[in-house]
C-alpha cells in the first residue's frame, strides 16, 4: 500500500488530476450503467403504482359520492314508505276502522241499514277490504258523509253508489244509498 502512495506522489499534478478524472469517470459509469437503470425501473414502477392509486382513490370518491346519494334516496324512499303506511292500516285495525266510518254516518244522523265486511281480495303486496253499506239518508247527509270519508287519515274509497228512489218521512226526503266501500292494508 505505501508503494501505491509513493507512486501517486510521484506523479505531477496533471497526471494526477487525469487519474482523479478518471476514478470519477468510473464511478459514473458504474452509477450510470449499473445503478441508474434500476433506479429509473423503481421510479417508474412507482409511478405507475402511484397512478393506480390515484385512480382507485378517485373511483372511491365517486363511490362515496354515490353512497350518499343512495343513502339519500333510501332515507326518502323510507320517509314515503312510512307515510303510506300511515295511510294504510293494518290488518288489526281493520275493525276498528270500520267502525269509525259507521260512526261518522251515525253522526251526522245516517241510519245503516246494512254494513257487512266482504272477504278481503288479495293483491301483490296489499289486500283490499271491501265493505257493503245501505245507508239511509237526505242527499246532503250522504254528500258530508262520503266527503268525511275521502278527509279520513285513512285510505277509504267509496264505489258504486246507487241511490234508491227518494221518500218522505217526518216532511223530510230521506235516499236510500246503496254502495261498496274500499280500504287496504300492507300484506306482511
Amino acid at each position: 500500500m505505501q508503494d501505491i502512495l509513493d507512486r501517486l506522489s510521484s506523479l505531477s499534478n496533471k497526471q494526477k488530476l487525469l487519474l482523479l478524472g478518471g476514478v470519477i469517470g468510473a464511478i459514473l459509469a458504474f452509477y450510470f450503467f449499473l445503478v441508474f437503470p434500476d433506479l429509473q425501473d423503481e421510479r417508474q414502477a412507482l409511478i405507475t403504482k402511484r397512478q393506480g392509486l390515484e385512480d382507485r382513490l378517485k373511483t372511491l370518491r365517486k363511490i362515496e359520492e354515490d353512497i350518499a346519494t343512495f343513502k339519500k334516496k333510501h332515507d326518502d324512499l323510507q320517509e314515503r314508505l312510512s307515510l303510506q303506511l300511515k295511510l294504510l292500516p293494518n290488518e288489526k285495525e281493520i275493525p276498528e276502522l270500520l267502525r269509525r266510518v259507521s260512526n261518522l254516518g251515525e253522526k251526522i244522523g245516517l241510519k245503516f241499514k246494512k254494513f257487512k265486511k266482504l272477504p278481503d281480495v288479495k293483491k301483490d303486496f296489499y289486500a283490499e277490504v271491501p265493505f257493503e253499506m245501505v245507508i239511509e239518508g237526505n242527499y246532503h247527509d250522504l254528500a258530508i258523509f262520503f266527503d268525511g270519508i275521502g278527509k279520513m287519515a285513512r285510505i277509504i274509497t267509496v264505489g258504486d253508489v246507487k241511490l234508491g228512489a227518494p221518500a218522505e218521512q217526518n216532511g223530510l226526503v230521506s235516499l236510500t244509498a246503496n254502495t261498496t266501500g274500499r280500504t287496504y292494508y300492507f300484506l306482511q
